[in-house]
């Protein structure tokens, strides 16, 4: 294995292991780009707003900037959605979590949990941050849920943060605090 390839690579993988990885642009496919134009899949994520193509996809991952982190969810080989860890601030010690399990037919299977764990797991003991948030469409009970089990408090509400088939919704500020004690300046 290259290098380059075990700097991506964040957690071993076994069979039947879910895994995470850093994204670059030869790891975008047309699965991938057809979950980023499925309604269904994104309903409930910004991504939604625009068409999405192989090419755009691939240009958005070559220019991520160090503040945001997209990696690949994989169960054993297969990718089965992306998570992100985004406006990553190194001074204060926080970022944001995003998720997409773009394989319809894993859903409701704890998937997403998993996910959030494994990106918040790796915010706390690689990047070493103190605080990892979430702003989750109020009408999105399955993100609720996930984040609720993977151990997220919520600490309150944007107020008509997102349009949602045509109004305004809140979004619920779920966040986990790393309780190493650790301080970072």
């Amino acid at each position: 294995m290259r290098t380059e390839e075990l700097d991506r690579l964040l957690f071993p993988m076994a069979p039947g292991c879910m895994w995470i990885k850093k994204l670059n642009e030869m790891d975008v496919s047309l699965e991938y780009v057809t979950w980023l134009n499925d309604p269904e899949v994104t309903q409930y994520l910004e991504c939604r707003h625009q068409k999405h193509t192989l090419e755009s996809t691939r240009s958005y991952i070559r220019n991520l900037t160090p503040s945001y982190m997209l990696f690949g969810v994989y169960l054993e080989y297969e990718m089965i959605g992306t998570c992100s860890l985004n406006a990553i601030d190194r001074v204060n010690g926080n970022a944001y979590i995003g998720l997409m399990i773009g394989r319809k037919d894993l859903w409701g299977n704890g998937y997403g949990t998993k996910t959030i764990n494994l990106v918040t797991d790796y915010a706390f003991k690689r990047l070493h941050l103190h605080k990892v948030s979430a702003a989750v469409y109020s009408v999105n009970p399955a993100s609720i849920k996930a984040f609720e089990k993977a151990g997220f408090t919520c600490s309150g509400y944007l107020s008509e943060n997102n349009i949602y088939n045509g109004r305004y919704i809140n979004a619920a500020l779920y966040e986990k605090l790393n309780r190493t004690g650790e301080v970072l300046n």
